[in-house]
């Protein structure tokens, strides 16, 4: 399997930054207008040797926003129907708008209409071909088959259109929480994997502030070829005891989504610094916004060391200094989302909502949504037909999918 070099990716991102960039003077957006002189922000555009664009914008604009509402809850807190989830882990939707929902712990893949109406189930347990056990992520690649990342069975199910069932091993089996690879137009599977060096066992208690390397693995499913890239490094902070690791609250992370064309879209979670690399991992777009990060409040730290000194408490190995442990501010972006017309969509954290920062493929500021609702932080929204599909979990646990219209984006 090829491994680019371990280092490649920081050292890219650090050459960029102390590149001198010349300028040109445009709007951090789609065109102004008279009534948004006062808005235009200068974008600084470096073309570099290597044919790459680094684009900066010294503050994120405050326009075009949009303020978006809900027409679609898809969900019940209790009843017989199929619109009663469990825990979903996977959300998609096909060219004709139907809604494709993974529940984890029924391990079922449920098909609804655009108005909500169940239609059919397509995956349930069982041991049949497309039975599944256990599964987080479903994508759907670009000939209209549903991938289903069987975790239970430790394989990749593919459903055809046509009703047949195709399996492909996993060539990535450690386990997160959501699936988070997709499927390139060439047919090629991507996973990501991150390996932190020494094993929590290996670490002496206390406090630890380490690196992941973190990797896109491929396999062809036609060939069998493996390959892989390693797409970034990622600060670790974990708090070290006898009974094993626990990551440290608001601490930063590496976030990636893959577009199918052919790209990988990376950004730390406490910098506003957006790189779009090729899955041969040549970087070709980096996009800079200032743009600040919302300050823990005291009840919020109260919260977290509270909670944490609860896991860690009774073993009398650990003392936390949280004061220069715990970091002052929330991570500015929280998701990366590519959408089905390549534009790059940023959820941000602001002091009392979530937004959508928009880009196009070029790296052009095309505006922010603000839904008019909350959204589950650990569920990346999906874009589909201009139209936006959130998680929400209500004060029961019960989970809930919303959609909502988008405006026309330019």
């Amino acid at each position: 399997m090829l491994q680019r070099g371990r280092g490649g990716a920081t050292r890219r991102l650090r050459a960029l930054r102390l590149l001198v960039i010349w300028t040109v003077a445009a709007a951090c957006g789609a065109g102004g207008s008279s009534d948004r002189d006062a808005e235009v922000q200068e974008v600084q555009w470096q073309i570099l040797g290597s044919g790459a664009v680094y684009a900066q914008c010294q503050r994120l604009p405050q326009e075009p926003r949009w303020t978006v509402e809900a027409d679609l809850r898809l969900g019940s807190v209790e009843g017989p129907g199929e619109a009663v989830f469990s825990e979903i882990r996977g959300v998609e939707v096909d060219a004709r708008g139907r809604l494709l929902v993974l529940d984890h712990k029924a391990s079922t893949v449920r098909v609804f209409d655009s108005d909500g109406r169940f239609l059919e189930i397509v995956a349930s347990p069982g041991e049949g071909p497309g039975a599944i056990s256990r599964a987080n992520g479903i994508r759907l690649d670009s000939e209209g088959a549903l991938w289903i990342h069987d975790y239970g069975r430790l394989r990749f199910t593919r459903l055809l259109p046509d009703g047949d069932v195709e399996t492909y091993p996993l060539f990535v089996q450690g386990f997160e929480l959501l699936w988070e690879g997709g499927i390139t137009t060439d047919g090629r599977l991507w996973s990501p994997s991150a390996h932190a060096g020494q094993e929590a066992g290996a670490l002496e208690p206390g406090v630890s502030r380490r690196e992941k390397h973190v990797y896109y693995k491929s396999l062809d499913p036609v060939s069998g070829a493996l390959d892989s890239i390693l797409i970034g490094v990622s600060p670790y902070h974990s708090i070290v005891t006898d009974r094993g690791m626990i990551e440290v609250p608001y601490s930063p992370s590496l976030l990636h989504a893959l577009d199918p064309a052919g790209f990988i879209w990376t950004a730390l979670s406490d910098e506003y610094l957006l790189t779009r690399q090729t899955t041969r991992g040549d970087t070709v777009l980096v996009i800079a916004a200032g743009c600040e990060a919302p300050l823990l409040t005291r009840e919020e730290r109260r919260q977290v060391i509270e909670r944490v000194e609860r896991l860690v408490g009774g073993t009398g190995s650990v003392q936390v200094d949280w004061d220069s442990f715990l970091p002052d501010h929330r991570p500015v972006l929280e998701q990366l989302v590519v959408d089905d017309h390549g534009r790059i969509w940023v959820v941000r954290a602001t002091a009392d909502a979530h937004v959508l920062d928009v880009f196009d493929s070029r790296g052009r500021f095309l505006g922010t949504i603000e839904p008019g609702f909350d959204f589950a932080e650990n569920f990346p929204p999906i874009v589909r037909d201009d139209r936006l599909y959130v998680l929400q979990v209500d004060s029961l646990d019960v989970p809930f999918v919303v959609r909502a219209p988008l405006p026309a984006i330019e």
